[in-house]
């Protein structure tokens, strides 16, 4: 239920004008699930190949779970983490 909710905030904000991006960065177990998965979503992706940068991205913001969204500004400055459990409709964190 958590990303076509936030696939369904992306296109509303998208269309809004609203200037933001999400990345997403998979766990998946292999580039197989991670293409199925990723086919669905309308934002820009980490290369699946790029374990490493994944690795040092889910120690960096304490990757417990997922899916896992983080919110930070353009200059890197975390705004929220464990954003899907704290808020049922993402709408309101934009409007």
């Amino acid at each position: 239920m958590f990303t076509p909710s936030l696939a369904s905030t992306y296109s509303l904000l998208e269309s809004s004008g609203k200037k933001f991006e999400v990345v997403f960065v998979s766990s998946d177990k292999n580039s197989h699930q991670f293409t199925e998965y990723y086919g669905e979503m309308p934002w820009a992706c980490l290369d699946y190949e790029d374990r490493d940068r994944k690795n040092a991205l889910s120690a960096r913001f304490g990757v417990q779970g997922i899916p896992t969204l983080v919110l930070m500004g353009p200059d890197g400055e975390v705004f929220q983490t464990q954003v899907r459990t704290q808020n049922k409709d993402l709408k309101l964190l934009w409007f």
